[in-house]
């Protein structure tokens, strides 16, 4: 994905999940850490929200602005992790949605078990939560396998549900300009996965000209996430709003919730052409 597209994606996320937690104000300090038991760091929203599915949610004791773990402090980003906080903190697990090693971490909290990861597909998600339970319960997290395959039980079951929208469809998470949901995408693996079709086929994140949108003739637009529906797209084409942050971040809610939010997507559009 070009680095402009992933920063939108990733500024939309972050002000969705801050809108979820802003009762909360993060707290800092080695007064969150836990008299023993497992101690997590988490330097991925992703990871951390599966942490909570799995039934480790009291273990996670630092984590990013925007993760919903309110009651951890803060120890910065993945590019901008403060060391000195994360190493107060005594963690015995640190998550990085990432795969290149990291000296300095490893240096700050040389006892702590690292678990790591990609989600780049959705098959990365997939596989990431049974992983990442078995993590967690050589942390003490009882519970977690079996939290891993009702979520995966979920999954299969939302994934079954039958598509009544026929033809093409394109998926955007902004309208100035376009940008849409390509090849290999979270979104695009959800919903040919249900039996539908991307209009898209490139790859990745693609930007698209106003001509490039009206010219693939797609029988609808679903416009993922709060995104303005200019005028020209909604006289030329059938507009589906869908804000469904669940399909922007790779975890368990992608999962269980993502097919839903595209199945209701495929109920507007099936309503508006008459479908029955």
């Amino acid at each position: 994905m070009p680095s402009v597209r992933l920063t939108w994606l990733t500024a939309a996320l972050a002000a969705a999940l801050v809108g979820c937690d802003s009762r909360t104000e993060p707290r800092a300090g080695i007064d969150a850490v836990p008299a023993a038991g497992a101690r997590i760091v988490s330097l991925s929203p992703a990871l951390t929200h599966a942490c909570q599915a799995l039934g480790a949610a009291d273990a996670v004791v630092g984590r990013t602005p925007w993760c919903r773990a309110g009651q951890a402090a803060v120890v910065g980003t993945f590019e901008d992790r403060n060391l000195e906080a994360i190493a107060a903190l005594r963690p015995t697990l640190i998550l990085r949605q990432a795969s290149a090693a990291d000296a300095a971490l490893d240096r700050a909290a040389p006892d702590a078990r690292r678990f790591d990861c990609t989600l780049s597909s959705l098959d990365d998600v997939r596989a990431m939560v049974p992983s990442l339970a078995e993590v967690l319960v050589a942390q003490g997290i009882g519970g977690a396998p079996q939290a891993a395959a009702r979520i995966a039980s979920e999954h299969a079951a939302a994934m079954a549900a039958p598509l009544r929208t026929r033809g093409p469809v394109l998926f955007l998470f902004s309208t100035d300009p376009p940008a849409a949901f390509g090849r290999g995408t979270f979104v695009d693996g959800l919903w040919t996965g249900l039996g539908g079709t991307n209009a898209v086929h490139l790859s990745g994140y693609p930007e698209l000209s106003a001509e490039d949108v009206v010219g693939m003739r797609p029988v609808a637009v679903v416009v993922v996430g709060t995104a303005t529906v200019p005028a020209w797209l909604r006289d030329a084409l059938t507009v589906v709003p869908l804000d469904a942050s669940c399909l922007l971040e790779p975890s368990t809610a992608m999962l269980v919730d993502g097919p839903r939010a595209l199945a209701s997507a495929d109920a507007a559009i099936a309503a508006r052409a008459g479908v029955p």
